[in-house]
């Protein structure tokens, strides 16, 4: 398992939990970053002290594109909240070709916007080319700063972009376009799909009157089925107990 250990960062778990909030509001979120979280790994640009993106720097790119995307404002009442594919390639495009990330940052703050790096002293002479991310925590931190290898990163978005919309048809037969930018490489093959949520019939009972083992749709972790054996060992040892003393 791979984790970060950040030092002398007083708003980490502030950070953590607006990560959160905005998973639960943004409903695109988890599956855009997931997608282009693997994107960036299969192309060693997503750990930041090679150079690359780090998490939570996607997360806020991702949540800055999902609050400006323009049905939020042309036409509110249809968002295209559910239409990943739009939402993959705009992003692609936003970051990869439209934005000039030389002179302009990106903000999470009043409902996303765009600023000006230098007035803010986050353009670094230097390294014109790096994003400037805002930390939705504070306001003057630039959580890409350390992203040196930021062109690479903008050249595979460009890449993938004009891959995509190149593409007429699914490159194999049964693919589809999404394997244009993500390969299914050892990694994702070998990777256990997650359980699905249990599902339970009740039939004309109301729920929670199922008996135990009954009506589950779906298989039960490895976990929950240690815990029923668990369960079902007490059963037998009260059993004999009881039995041994009638005896």
């Amino acid at each position: 398992m791979q984790f970060d250990i950040s030092f002398d960062v007083a708003n980490g778990p502030a950070a953590a939990d607006w990560v959160v909030a905005q998973m639960s509001s943004l409903v695109a979120l988890k599956p855009l970053a997931l997608v282009i979280k693997v994107f960036l790994q299969q192309r060693e640009l997503n750990e930041v002290y090679t150079g690359g993106i780090g998490s939570y720097a996607l997360l806020t790119m991702i949540i800055a594109h999902l609050f400006l995307h323009p049905s939020r404002h042309t036409n509110p009442a249809q968002k295209v909240d559910d239409n990943l594919g739009v939402l993959l390639l705009d992003f692609l495009e936003l970051y990869g070709r439209k934005l000039n990330n030389e002179l302009v940052g990106v903000s999470t703050q009043e409902g996303g916007r765009f600023f000006l790096k230098k007035p803010r002293g986050l353009f670094n002479a230097e390294r014109p080319f790096l994003f400037a991310i805002e930390d939705p925590q504070d306001p003057n931190n630039d959580i890409a700063r350390s992203s040196y290898n930021s062109p690479r990163v903008r050249s595979a978005f460009d890449y993938a972009y004009q891959t995509i919309m190149a593409a007429q048809a699914p490159t194999v037969q049964g693919g589809s376009l999404l394997e244009t930018m993500v390969r299914l490489d050892e990694v994702l093959c070998n990777r256990p799909c997650p359980s699905p949520p249990l599902i339970l019939s009740t039939g004309d009972r109301e729920a929670g009157e199922l008996e135990e083992g009954e009506a589950a749709a779906t298989p039960k972790s490895d976990a929950a089925k240690r815990r029923q054996l668990r369960k079902k060992e007490r059963k037998k040892e009260k059993k004999k107990a009881k039995g041994s003393e009638k005896g």
